[in-house]
């Protein structure tokens, strides 16, 4: 009898009886229909593999040897440009908040924080099973298969501590179905070797150590089962404890599924594509004129020669392609060369224009940095939109899959069926945390939004010159965009509330010397500066001992001026008339409906400068 492993992921959630028809039989029937199904997309994904893996070019379709074949390194330089350009890019996730209010702001800062530490510990976890970081390899499957494949959920280890898990998966690999609500259920398959089967699961399957076994991991809206196939359960349907289906599956554009009216195959020729989708044929014509071109080269190395001879069987004793060779001929005989195919020309000319085709579908030359002169900022731009026209589908792919997986695992823990988890990482602000964090405390708020800023050329100095013409104020003083804006859409700021708090600060620390010598002080103690921290700490004293003398020198002046008053006295520089009646012990004058208190026309109000001329009517 099978003894099944403990369940990684839903740990504490209630059991959960799982319908009779969820057999193993029945798992396996839908991935293997799945799998007929989508036989065009999976052929389409190998085709692929094998461009990037350089299947090396077949010039002799016909068995014969004749040809020399060349395989262009050209599918996968393109692949590792790309993929290198996206996984160099930075993720940014925002949790969009429309409030002003500081302790508002702090709990929308966390729920960030939050997300930042699932994308740490993840990329921890994976790299401590020897695995690319999550962002890498789903930049990779978006490139290269077209589709983006996500395991999404929490779990907890033997000893009951809860654990993060977002492992990407390949798609070439996975089945699934949507309904009307979304995914109705999703597995992933993989060969497994029975020694491995048998650690995990903690079973014996009786056959050879390392004989492979097609393992299916299985989700549905409420179960997860593994199968192995022919074998049954290795782990019977559990409940998963995930809101739905915990798996990610996101195509990359460009363009819708289309169903055409000739065949029921869900891969149409643009779901789900992939890099390659330009110039698949272009390879192919690309290998075959640089084959022709080697096999010209040869030719023109090893050169053919007619031997004419009176007896017609005089042989040549020597190659006469030798460097230096000279050949010794009857004087009745003569030596010719055999004149080379008119098609080098012809061959340059269509090689043209197939590389010109290759780069349209790809990236030009100076994506790759050959670049002989200084680009210009329209050069860098123009740059910059050629390639994003490439990246941005496999951006928004990203940018979706990964969003939808943070997501997935906060609905999860809102469950609160799992212990507090401690997340530490890097925030929007650059700054890092380490903190332990409830779900209470980031409970109700608004879903991730997740944006990826493509690591392209900028041209800095023209966006510079954009910002500062939206700050400048038009005729009526008013600015083209607000400051926020500016920030954000232009400047590429991605904590704008962070940014302006610190521009703020620093405007405080210019206007106050006192600010300025605290904020210096406490940089030189985190420089590990005690000698200079003690100089600003006097400075600071000093700044405060001046500011405690002047304002008691102000104090002592109003202290002054309130006796000579309550005395009856005028203060110095200021004649009875400009003293209001309360400062001259008369008591207030009655105020009057038309013009306030009833004070005599000769009398100025404090302050006041004289009627000028056009004045009051005048």
């Amino acid at each position: 009898m099978m003894q099944y492993g403990s369940n990684p992921a839903g740990g504490g959630i209630s059991p959960a009886r799982a319908p009779e028809s969820l057999t193993p039989e029945f798992i396996t029937e839908r991935v293997d229909a799945f799998q007929a199904d989508h036989s065009v997309l999976f052929a389409r994904m190998d085709a692929d593999l094998e461009r990037f893996e350089l299947k090396p070019y077949n010039a002799n379709e016909d068995g014969t040897d004749t040809f020399p074949s060349y395989t262009s390194n050209a599918p996968r330089t393109f692949a590792k440009k790309i993929v290198s350009l996206l996984a160099s890019s930075e993720l940014f996730v925002k949790v969009p908040y429309a409030t002003a209010n500081r302790d508002e702001r702090d709990k929308y800062d966390m729920k960030e924080r939050f997300f930042y530490g699932l994308l740490q510990a993840a990329d921890d976890r994976l790299r401590a099973r020897l695995e690319l970081g999550l962002k890498s390899q789903i930049c990779w499957f978006a490139a290269l298969r077209g589709y983006i494949c996500i395991r999404a959920i929490l779990g907890k280890n033997p000893s009951g501590a809860t654990y993060v898990e977002l492992m990407p998966l390949d798609p070439r690999n996975a089945a699934w179905e949507v309904g009307y609500e979304g995914l109705e259920w999703a597995a992933y398959s993989t060969q497994r070797s029975a020694a491995s089967i048998e650690s995990q699961y903690g079973i014996k399957l009786g056959g050879l150590p390392r004989q492979l076994y097609t393992v299916t991991d299985y989700y549905d809206r409420q179960f997860n089962a593994v199968v192995v196939k022919s074998h049954g359960f290795i782990k019977p349907p559990t409940p998963h404890g995930a809101v739905g289906v915990p798996i990610i599956i996101v195509p990359v554009g460009p363009g819708p599924e289309i169903q055409t009216p000739f065949t029921n195959l869900l891969a149409s020729s643009s779901y789900g594509e992939s890099i390659y989708a330009e110039n698949r044929g272009v390879y192919e014509s690309r290998n075959q004129i640089l084959s022709i071109y080697l096999a010209l080269v040869k030719k023109s190395r090893d050169r053919s020669y007619v031997l004419y001879s009176l007896d017609g069987v005089t042989t040549l004793q020597d190659n006469p392609n030798e460097a230096a060779g000279v050949i010794p001929l009857p004087s009745s005989a003569k030596l010719d060369l055999v004149g080379l195919a008119e098609t080098t020309k012809d061959a340059a000319i269509l090689a043209g224009a197939v590389s010109e085709e290759m780069h349209f579908g790809s990236l030009s030359k100076t994506s790759y940095g050959d670049v002989p002169f200084q680009l210009s900022g329209f050069a860098i731009n123009s740059l910059r939109q050629s390639v994003f026209s490439i990246l941005h589908p496999l951006v928004t792919a990203v940018q979706d899959a990964t969003g939808m997986a943070l997501n997935a695992i906060y609905d999860q823990y809102q469950t609160k069926v799992y212990d507090t988890i401690s997340l530490a990482g890097y925030g929007n602000n650059r700054a890092y945390f380490n903190q332990a964090i409830t779900p209470e405390s980031i409970a109700n708020l608004p879903s991730a939004v997740v944006k990826m800023e493509s690591d392209l050329p900028q041209d800095n100095a023209g966006n510079m010159a954009i910002a500062n013409q939206a700050r400048t104020p038009d005729g009526a003083g008013v600015p083209l965009l607000p400051d926020v804006d500016i920030l954000e859409r232009i400047l590429k700021v991605q904590d704008v509330g962070a940014t302006v708090d610190a521009v703020k600060e620093q405007q405080a620390e210019r206007a106050s010397p006192r600010a300025l010598a605290y904020s210096l002080m406490l940089a030189s103690e985190n420089r590990d500066r005690p000698d200079l921290a003690s100089i600003w700490f006097n400075v600071l004293l000093i700044e405060q001992l001046q500011e405690r003398i002047k304002l008691g020198m102000a104090k002592m002046q109003v202290g002054q001026v309130e006796a000579q008053v309550g005395q009856g006295a005028t203060p110095p520089g200021l004649s009875t008339g400009v003293l209001p009646g309360a400062a001259q012990g008369k008591p207030p004058p009655t105020p009057t409906p038309q013009g306030g208190a009833n004070v005599p026309a000769s009398t100025p109000r404090p302050g006041a400068a004289e009627p000028g001329p056009g004045e009051f009517g005048e």
